[in-house]
């Protein structure tokens, strides 16, 4: 009869998270925001918090509703995840579809 050994160490793929360090995943997160709402006080802190949360994420800003102006950049880095940080007169569906276009 085969005999397995468990390593309470050992780790698995699913022991990987966002916040695993050096892994592609912890350096894969960008956080895609307009001007307008980072120079917002309190969405500002939505942004910082997900910096605490993912400290190697890279930051998009655009400006003028020009979302596409960050697809260079985005492309570049490829991230795996993407938060967009949009305030609810930002993100109607005109929004949704050039986010659409953006990562395609």
């Amino acid at each position: 009869m085969p005999h397995h050994h468990h390593h309470e160490n050992t780790c698995t793929q699913k022991d990987i998270t966002l916040d695993t360090p050096d892994t592609l995943y912890s350096n894969s997160y960008a956080v895609v925001v307009s001007s307008i709402t980072l120079n917002d006080a309190e969405w500002n802190d939505v942004v910082s918090h997900l910096f605490e949360l993912h400290p190697n994420a890279q930051k998009f800003v655009y400006s003028d509703n020009d979302i596409l102006s960050i697809r260079s950049g985005l492309q570049t880095l490829m991230p795996r995840y993407v938060a967009f940080v949009c305030q609810p007169n930002e993100c109607g569906r005109i929004f949704v579809a050039r986010c659409h276009c953006l990562m395609r």
